[in-house]
């Protein structure tokens, strides 16, 4: 699926008929006129523009506005399954950790000898 974080994985989705159901920044497939099928992060204008703001997970992956007329199909990820693990993100007390393990080290070292 273009854009998905994981390779290889195989979408659970629900089909959502009706643009008010679309909730900010869950993750959707949809099937876009010009684009075919891609999976996005969505953000509901339908209201106030007409349109929906796509954003990637993937930092490649620019934001695009697509007006509701482009867009013939959504549908709102549920789960996925994959043989592959995705990658695990480092924990935010141990990137905590490793800056404070720097930061003594640098203190260290610029209070060593010569200095």
């Amino acid at each position: 699926m273009a854009g998905f974080p994981v390779e290889n994985a195989t979408l659970i989705t629900a089909y959502q008929s009706r643009w008010n159901d679309v909730i900010d920044n869950r993750a959707y497939v949809l099937l876009l006129r010009n684009l075919g099928l891609i999976y996005r992060k969505v953000f509901n204008q339908a209201r106030t523009k007409g349109t929906m703001i796509l954003s990637g997970e993937k930092s490649d992956v620019a934001v695009t506005e697509v007006a509701l007329g482009d867009i013939l199909e959504i549908w709102e990820v549920r789960q996925f399954i994959s043989r592959d693990l995705p990658q695990p993100s480092p924990a935010m007390d141990r990137i905590a950790d490793m800056v404070n393990q720097l930061k003594s080290e640098l203190d260290r070292l610029s209070t060593g000898p010569g200095y």
